[in-house]
C-alpha cells in the first residue's frame, strides 16, 4: 500500500454493530468458552484478527455489566445453562474415564445446589434423635462410596 493510500475497512453501521454485540452476549450467555467465541467471531468476519475479536468479546461483556439488572432467579438459571453446556462439551474419550465421571458428578452436585433440589440431612446422635434437614452450609456434602457407586450407575445408563 503506497503512502498516503487509505486501506477500506469494511465498518458495519451503527444497528448493525449492535446486533453483532447482541450475538457475542448470546454466546457468552449461552456459556460458550471464549475460544469458541472468538473463532465465531473470526469466522462470520465481524474481525480481520483476534486481538479485534477479545476486543469485540470485550465491549460485549461491558455492556452486560453496564445493563445486567437481572433477577437472582434468571441468573440462577443462566449459571445451569452454564454447567449443563459444560457437561454437554467434554470430549467423550475424557467423559469417560473415572476423573471425567468425577467432573461430570461435581457439575450435576453444583447444578443440584444451585435449583436448590438437594436435601441434606443431619446424621442421628444422642443430642438430636430424628433426623431433620439441614442446609449445605451447615454440613460437608461429601458422599458415601456407595453414594458415588449410585451416581456412577445412574450416569452410565444415562450418557
Amino acid at each position: 500500500m503506497a503512502y498516503g493510500q487509505l486501506r477500506t475497512v469494511n465498518r458495519p453501521d451503527k444497528i448493525e454493530f449492535e446486533r453483532r454485540l447482541t450475538a457475542i452476549l448470546g454466546w457468552v450467555y449461552d456459556g460458550a468458552p471464549t475460544a469458541l467465541i472468538i473463532k465465531n467471531i473470526t469466522d462470520k468476519a465481524w474481525a480481520k484478527s483476534d486481538r479485534h475479536a477479545y476486543e469485540l468479546l470485550k465491549k460485549a461483556k461491558e455492556r452486560m455489566v453496564k445493563y445486567d439488572d437481572d433477577t437472582l432467579e434468571v441468573k440462577r438459571k443462566q449459571k445451569v445453562q452454564e454447567l449443563r453446556m459444560r457437561i454437554r462439551t467434554l470430549k467423550p474419550e475424557f467423559a469417560g474415564t473415572p476423573e471425567g465421571l468425577r467432573v461430570i458428578l461435581q457439575y450435576e452436585k453444583l447444578i443440584a445446589d444451585i435449583e436448590g433440589t438437594t436435601v441434606h440431612y443431619r446424621p442421628k446422635d444422642d443430642d438430636n434423635p430424628t433426623v431433620t434437614p439441614v442446609t449445605p452450609q451447615q454440613l460437608d456434602t461429601r458422599l458415601s462410596p456407595d453414594e458415588i457407586d449410585a451416581i456412577n450407575r445412574e450416569l452410565e445408563e444415562e450418557y
